[in-house]
Parts: C-alpha cells; sequence; structure tokens
C-alpha cells in the first residue's frame, strides 16, 4: 500500500519537488566541476529533500486519497 501512496503522492505533487532537488542537484555539480566542497552539501540536501518527500508523500499520499474518497461518498 506505501508503493501506491508514493506514486499517487508524486503524480499529484511531485513535479515541483522534482524540478527543485535536479536544480539542487545541478547546482551541486557545478560547485564540484569548481573543485568546491559546497557540492558535495548541495547534493546531499537534494538527495535528502527528496527522501523526506518521499517518506511524507508515502504517509500523506493515502491520507489524501481516502479524504477525498470519503468527500466523494457523501
Amino acid at each position: 500500500m506505501k508503493i501506491k501512496c508514493l506514486k499517487h503522492a508524486f503524480s499529484m505533487h511531485g513535479l515541483p519537488v522534482i524540478l527543485i532537488t535536479m536544480l539542487i542537484t545541478l547546482l551541486g555539480l557545478g560547485f564540484l566541476y569548481l573543485e568546491s566542497t559546497t557540492g558535495w552539501v548541495l547534493i546531499m540536501t537534494s538527495v535528502g529533500v527528496l527522501s523526506i518527500f518521499s517518506l511524507i508523500g508515502a504517509k500523506d499520499g493515502c491520507l489524501m486519497r481516502l479524504s477525498h474518497s470519503a468527500r466523494n461518498n457523501s
């Protein structure tokens, strides 16, 4: 059930999160190209943002779907 919730969360709200993480990752790669250690911090931040969204989305994706279906049944 968690995989379905995560897919639902990404389909409904994933585009902004993916764009932000891609932007942070590209910025981090740019800093790595310039031989700055800030690049690793930015890359780890983007992985963290994506992980947090995945954890919260897997939980809240089903809650949103259940609340939406409850409203439709009323």
